[in-house]
């Protein structure tokens, strides 16, 4: 009989578990041996329940987590579960009803520590499949089995080896060892990277590639059609971890608030509702740009949701082609016939052999203090190497992003696990951030926009004439200015400025960026009285800071 069995139960691994009524002289068969093995709390001290260990008809040994919540409203549901993992309820009318009566009656000595999403718990590190690596076990009680990790064949040989000399295969693979290194130098925000190329590029490739990282890949791989809710329960299973999305031209016109959403690492508030939490790193594919799917939605992509999802050219040679055959991502074909081949390769590798991040999380806990030391001395030198001589916030925080996807590679590569040489992913994560720079000087609406004013300024400074007593009027002037501001008048600033662009969405976009002023909330323009005007005039007012941007 168990030690910890409640008053009016019984239990024994011969007979299970029955409930004796003394009064009546009647003894309930409730189900087979079940035993209740500790009570569990999150960290907070909150979200209370019950670890209970039983054994399937194949005498395998099971682990069932329940809260005392569910045990109170969803009882049918909890023994459901359990009779789903393999224990035998009894046939009696009462059975179901008692055992929930048992467990919540027993109260075991032992106490653990439980969170409903995995990653650091602590000095703790938790997947959603159970495991818990470091001193403290961490038991897992969320329920998102599709995340659930795995492991097969060998990693390394067959997938991390293919991935040298390919600079999107390596950040890739990257990115699923950085999630746990948000916290090792003490990275607050999340974000992500989006591949973008055509068809037979090899993006799925790559994000399959850092799928089989964490488990089987198309148990790993989402769309980025889902609903919001959806999405922040997915992001939870993934927190400090990767979260692997899918063809963003699927996406609905909820994606503006589902990139900030993923990246700022919150759900929304909802009444009788805890908030969902997470830290994550996204990796994304898709025949078009995030800025691309907003437009076509009729969305006006911001500043701010181009800098948490960085878009890179999944080509690095756009169109090369060799033995026939487009490269795609691929610069090393390490010996196959052609892009193809490899391809096909890694396709059928990564559904065979993956699951080593178990492996890298457990050796990254047990080395925790000196990895936080490496990848902060790594993100310091990548971020001095990469920063240009111009920055700003958007180029900065993408610098950072590639900073500790490099750092995760490096980290992986030096216990052993990649088959990769030291630096190769840190070179590899160089190359992409260059990628993506190249893109925001040329594309990015901010980069153009600040160009586009920032150009004619330059050009056209002694046209502004100066606001103050005795100041001769200018020349063919188009504008005004005062201390700190150049004041453009709309006609200029639409017609000539913004020629071939739309003025509204310009002036948005730098209001964004903190270059214009403004009369306030929801305006785009800044009255100010001006020489021989007997009110005060209408004007975009550019900082004068964007010269130097």
């Amino acid at each position: 009989m168990t030690s910890n069995a409640s008053e009016g139960f019984t239990v024994s691994k011969a007979d299970g578990v029955h409930f004796v009524d003394a009064n009546k002289d009647i003894r309930v068969p409730v189900c087979s041996w079940l035993r209740v093995d500790a009570i569990t709390s999150n960290a907070q001290n909150s979200g209370w329940g019950k670890l209970v260990s039983f054994k399937d008809p194949s005498g395998e040994q099971k682990t069932h987590h329940i809260l005392n919540s569910e045990l109170m409203t969803n009882g049918k549901n909890v023994v459901s579960q359990m009779v789903n993992k393999g224990l035998d309820l009894a046939g009696h009318a009462r059975a179901a009803n008692l055992l929930i009566q048992f467990i919540r009656s027993t109260t075991p000595p032992v106490k653990m520590i439980s969170s409903s999403k995995p990653g650091w718990v602590g000095d703790s590190f938790l997947l959603t499949n159970g495991e818990s690596f470091g001193r403290t076990r961490v038991l897992y009680s969320g329920d998102f089995s599709e995340t659930r990790h795995s492991v097969a064949g060998n990693w390394k040989d067959q997938v991390g080896r293919y991935c040298v000399g390919n600079s999107r295969f390596l950040l890739a693979a990257s990115c699923a060892f950085a999630g746990p290194v948000l916290e090792l130098v003490n990275m607050v925000e999340g974000g992500g990277v989006h591949f973008k190329g055509g068809s037979s590029t090899s993006k799925s490739t790559a994000l399959e590639i850092a799928c089989s990282v964490h488990g089987h890949p198309d148990h790993l791989k989402h769309g980025w059609d889902g609903t919001r809710a959806s999405f922040e329960a997915l992001a939870e299973s993934r927190s400090d971890q990767l979260l692997c999305l899918d063809e963003i031209g699927m996406a609905n016109d909820q994606i503006g608030d589902l990139i900030y959403m993923i990246s700022n690492g919150a759900s929304k508030a909802r009444m009788n509702e805890q908030r969902r939490q997470w830290r994550v790193l996204s990796l994304s594919t898709g025949e078009v740009s995030l800025s691309e799917v907003m437009q076509k939605l009729k969305m006006t992509p911001m500043a701010g949701q181009e800098a948490r999802l960085l878009d890179v050219q999944i080509e690095p040679v756009p169109g090369k082609m060799y033995r026939g055959v487009r490269l795609g991502a691929v610069e090393n074909v390490h010996g196959f016939f052609n892009s193809r081949a490899l391809a096909d390769h890694l396709k059928a590798a990564t559904r065979a052999n993956y699951g080593v991040f178990s492996e890298y999380v457990k050796l990254l806990v047990r080395r925790r203090v000196r990895c936080g030391k490496v990848a902060r001395r790594l993100v310091a030198q990548f971020v001095l190497n990469a920063t240009p001589p111009r920055s700003n916030g958007q180029i900065g925080r993408a610098i950072n992003r590639f900073a500790v996807i490099a750092a995760g590679g490096e980290l992986a590569s030096s216990f052993g696990l990649t088959g990769w040489a030291k630096g190769e992913a840190t070179d590899a994560a160089m190359k992409c951030f260059r990628a993506w720079y190249e893109h925001y000087q040329n594309y990015d609406p901010v980069s153009r926009s600040v160009g586009t004013v920032r150009k004619f300024l330059s050009a056209n400074a002694d046209r502004f004439q100066d606001l103050g007593r005795g100041v001769e009027p200018v020349e063919d002037r188009v504008g005004y200015r005062k201390k700190g501001l150049y004041l453009i008048s709309p006609e200029t600033f639409r017609e000539t400025i913004c020629a071939g662009l739309v003025a509204d969405e310009t002036a948005k976009v730098l209001e964004t960026a903190g270059y214009l002023k403004t009369s306030g909330t929801n305006r785009l323009m800044y009255s100010h009285r001006v020489p021989a005007s007997s009110s005060p005039q209408r004007f975009y007012a550019v900082r004068d800071s964007i010269l130097a941007a």
